[in-house]
């Protein structure tokens, strides 16, 4: 029994080193955000500043792990085999929560998932016993309910307080330094660094020193008796410090303040928040322990009282934590993914949104925007003077075009009021002893910095506001989903015993896999794009071959799974349809992507090749109408198949397949047309353009003919219609991209004189629309 039980702790030390990866993955975010957004320094650098922080802050840890024993439930009315059970639940279902929300690039909340967690095992644990044992106690006295509901309440009232606090210490700040700070940054900066400073050293050792394990009680005693002392003298030291290195080392004031305030957050995510990942395997490990020393008595008759007093954890097993979260900081992707989604909603600059906008995000713009126009109104001129010219970011926008791809996201003023505000809020939070969550703090006075910059401007903030409310949507989605998964799981693993665990760790580790395979095909597709768009000046020559690639990589897809569907559609296929539609997906979100980026490409185009930057924009748009219409034919063979509708008669699956084949060949002949120069390719696709046009009246008039004849019903004819329109559509713009590239670049008329082609063509081109002499249909 104490072998087999042993495993089970192995097991959890197993999943608490993936879950310190995939936690690192995570809240990676917090720490790293305001350093890599201003360009503080190289990223390698900011690694390093945090990775010398995380370790540091892994050694204060030790205080925080009573949570995971004894925060959420009473142990001592827990046996030992529901504890194990318990533990295991909650630790199988943080790696696959988090792992998801990483995969997807959404930061979430460790504390959070790993509070609700415990909390939906404990409940679960905790109603078996109630039913299944008549001498049980109430549920509420298993469960610690008000340390759960004090720990809950200050999770989320971090929330409006970051948020508030961000907004109105950005406002000032800005007020006082404006965007061209470096002036005001000599007479004022060593003061406002030594502020900043002393606000993070008073952030270290109010959240570290408490919990630090190899710190005794009287020197932890003496900082507290003696705090305002030690942070008087901190504010003259730093503030002295800082004006001599600024006078004679020309120390950037900012910069020093951000990489300090990086060690410091990332000092107390390690402090912090490694409760979260191994708080629970060692709580697990305590627990054999006991069990080993008592091990006469049952695993189903040994209460655990000895979890609730004081265990302090090894310093040694701190460090080795430190180290691994080091290291998955190095070399994790998935936590710059997670860093980009904050910074895309921080940023300065506009450009391309990754959140689209909803009915809840337009009317809190859209009310938030009429409250600030009246309170704009009944302001004196001379503050509306002096705030528009305070908030001017032209001196920020001309560094930005300056320094082109390698621009930060936001300034440094912004980046170090963000952290001093986010280690204040923890430090005052820990010293009422009030729990906070690490990654709503910092993300949250990231976002208010970011309104009160002006980052949220008419362009940008209805969509800046939809990702913070699906960012805050995922952190309630993220306590909902571990109560209730954890829940289910310890019922599962109770019941089920070796079985139902080893069937959900395999389960586990297929979806941990799979996520990461997701990842990995979107950091390629993310590569792609990023190496389309970061090739320096564009010569004509240069952006033909760009378009001749962009050609070949869409036409080819397109080309390939419309045959797919159309050959599947026949066979009523609907397994095959559905994974069509899955690989179509990303290749249309790409052109999409790629659309929405053109203007940073045309930036790179010079002024004198403008014909090839309207080649350019030209060419992504009408490829991108096509792949409008690909998505169409896909989609509609899908669900009409998915409906359980007839299929298609064989002769109009034949017609279709006839003119899909003619595309084709149009598709070929451009690739040559953009690769090799080629004129006669061109007009060979202007050419191609006649038996494909008739091709398609012929198809038309024999639909017709089966109408007539009751061949076919209602829903076939709108189905094969519609099919014909998105056919007629890929035909067109095939035709729209040839001439457009024959009278830009092959044959170029005057670019004041040049006008998109429309839809009527030339008098030897035949128009898909006209109807035919010949016909007297």
């Amino acid at each position: 029994m104490l072998t087999f039980y042993l495993v089970l702790v192995i097991i959890l030390f197993i999943l608490a080193i993936s879950d310190l990866v995939v936690g690192v993955s995570n809240d990676a975010v917090n720490f790293l955000n305001s350093a890599v957004g201003s360009k503080a320094a190289s990223f390698k650098v900011i690694i390093a500043v945090a990775a010398l922080g995380v370790l540091f802050g892994a050694t204060f840890s030790s205080g925080m792990m009573e949570v995971a024993r004894k925060g959420i439930f009473h142990p001592e009315y827990f046996y030992f085999s529901e504890i194990i059970i318990l533990f295991l639940a909650v630790m199988v279902t943080d790696v696959i929560l988090l792992d998801t929300f990483n995969t997807f690039g959404m930061p979430t909340s460790t504390t959070v998932s790993i509070v609700f967690e415990l909390l939906g095992a404990a409940v679960a644990l905790s109603v078996i016993k109630v039913y299944s044992d008549p001498n049980a106690l109430s549920i509420y006295e298993y469960i610690n309910s008000g340390k759960a509901l004090a720990i809950i309440s200050g999770i989320f009232l971090s929330v409006i307080i970051a948020f508030t606090f961000g907004v109105v210490v950005q406002y000032f700040n800005r007020l006082l330094f404006s965007f061209d700070y470096e002036k005001k940054m000599k007479r004022f900066g060593a003061l406002w660094g030594g502020i900043g400073i002393t606000a993070i050293t008073y952030f270290m050792l109010i959240k570290g020193a408490k919990g630090a394990s190899f710190m005794s009680d009287t020197v932890v005693e003496m900082i507290n008796s003696r705090t305002a002392l030690i942070l008087l003298f901190s504010l003259a030291g730093w503030t002295i410090i800082l004006y001599l290195l600024n006078r004679t080392l020309k120390l950037d004031i900012p910069k020093t303040i951000v990489l300090v305030g990086t060690f410091a957050l990332a000092m107390a995510f390690a402090g912090n928040d490694l409760v979260n990942f191994i708080g629970v395997p060692l709580a697990g490990y305590n627990s054999y322990l006991i069990f080993a020393e008592n091990a006469g008595t049952g695993a189903d008759q040994m209460l655990m009282d000895g979890l609730a007093g004081k265990v302090p954890t090894p310093t040694y097993m701190l460090l080795l934590a430190g180290l691994i979260m080091v290291l998955t900081l190095y070399t994790s992707k998935k936590a710059r993914s997670v860093v980009q989604t904050s910074l895309d909603l921080g940023r300065q600059d506009e450009g391309y949104e990754r959140f689209s906008s909803f009915l809840l995000s337009r009317r809190i713009v859209r009310n938030f925007a009429a409250t600030a126009t009246y309170l704009n109104e009944r302001m004196p001129n001379s503050w509306k003077i002096l705030v528009n010219r305070q908030f001017d970011e032209t001196p920020f926008t001309r560094k930005q075009v300056h320094l082109g791809k390698n621009a930060p996201s936001f300034d440094m003023i912004r980046a170090a009021v963000t952290l001093v505000v986010a280690s204040i809020l923890i430090a005052i939070g820990t010293s009422l002893k009030l729990p906070l969550s690490t990654t709503y703090v910092t993300f949250m006075v990231f976002m208010g910095t970011s309104l009160a910059d002006g980052a949220w401007g008419r362009e940008s903030a209805v969509y800046r506001v939809s990702g913070v409310l699906s960012v805050i949507g995922g952190w309630f989605f993220t306590a909902f989903s571990a109560f209730t998964a954890a829940f289910l799981l310890a019922l599962l693993f109770y019941y089920g015993g070796i079985y139902a665990i080893a069937a959900m760790l395999l389960l586990a580790g297929y979806m941990a896999y799979k996520a990461h395979r997701f990842h990995a095909k979107k950091l390629e597709a993310q590569a792609a794009l990023d190496e389309s768009l970061s090739q320096g000046v564009l010569s004509k020559a240069r952006v033909i071959d760009l378009c001749a690639t962009q050609l070949k990589k869409y036409l080819t897809e397109y080309g390939s799974l419309i045959e797919q569907a159309i050959e599947a559609f026949a066979f009523e296929d609907l397994g095959n349809l559905n994974r069509i539609h899955n690989l179509y997906k990303p290749v249309y979100s790409s052109i999409q992507k790629l659309k929405n980026h053109s203007s940073r490409t045309l930036e790179r185009i010079p002024e004198h090749e403008l014909e090839a930057g309207h080649l350019y924009i030209l060419v992504i748009d009408y490829v991108e109408e096509m792949g409008r219409s690909t998505m169409s034919i896909i989609k509609t063979t899908l669900e009409h198949i998915d409906n359980n509708h007839k299929p298609l008669l064989p002769e109009q699956i034949d017609e279709l397949e006839a003119i899909h084949k003619q595309i084709q060949v149009s598709y070929g002949l451009i690739q040559n047309t953009f690769s090799n120069l080629d004129r006669e390719a061109a007009e060979a696709v202007i050419r191609n353009m006649r038996p494909t046009v008739k091709m398609m009246r012929e198809t038309r008039k024999n639909q017709i003919k089966r109408i007539k004849k009751n061949e076919v019903g209602t829903r076939n004819s709108i189905l094969f219609f519609n099919l014909l329109g998105d056919f007629r559509n890929l035909l067109l713009f095939s035709q729209r991209i040839t001439t457009v590239f024959d009278e830009l670049i092959l044959n170029p008329v005057e670019t004041s004189d040049y006008k998109p082609p429309s839809g009527d063509l030339p008098e030897d081109q035949v128009d898909i629309d006209e109807p035919d002499p010949e016909d007297n249909a």
